[in-house]
């Protein structure tokens, strides 16, 4: 997302499954991260709690999460839900849905507002269960 005036400007890398064989490419690019979790799936969300956890031990650098497909998702409170599993603060987690594109302002206000700090950002998108092959 480019922007006008004093607004940051975001540049996008969609990692995919890739992410795996690829972070280290990313990693010096990238000033923060949104990893995706499909929250209507309890096995993706296991895999992602997995990958996101091996995650933390090399990229230290701020992040959200979106817990996208939220409005499917049999989970009550999912945010509540993530936070244990992720071993975070819920204030990192957004529910999304990126079909209709509900809460994706505010999960990038949260990473550049509350993470990163406004500028020049580039993020990295780390959606686990995409182009996997």
């Amino acid at each position: 997302i480019d922007s006008l005036g004093n607004l940051p400007q975001l540049r996008f890398f969609d990692l995919g499954y890739a992410f795996k064989q690829q972070w280290w490419r990313f990693r010096s690019d990238s000033d923060g991260y949104i990893f995706f979790v499909d929250s209507s799936d309890s096995k993706r969300i296991k895999q992602s709690q997995e990958l996101f956890l091996e995650i933390q031990n090399f990229w230290d650098c701020p992040f959200v999460i979106a817990a996208n497909m939220r409005d499917i998702s049999r989970i009550t409170n999912i945010r509540k839900y993530l936070a244990r599993r992720f071993r975070i603060s819920s204030r990192k987690i957004y529910e999304t849905n990126t079909w209709t594109g509900d809460g994706i302002s505010a999960l990038l206000e949260g990473l550049v507002n509350k993470e990163l700090q406004g500028g020049k950002l580039a993020v990295s998108l780390v959606h686990p269960n995409r182009n996997k092959q």
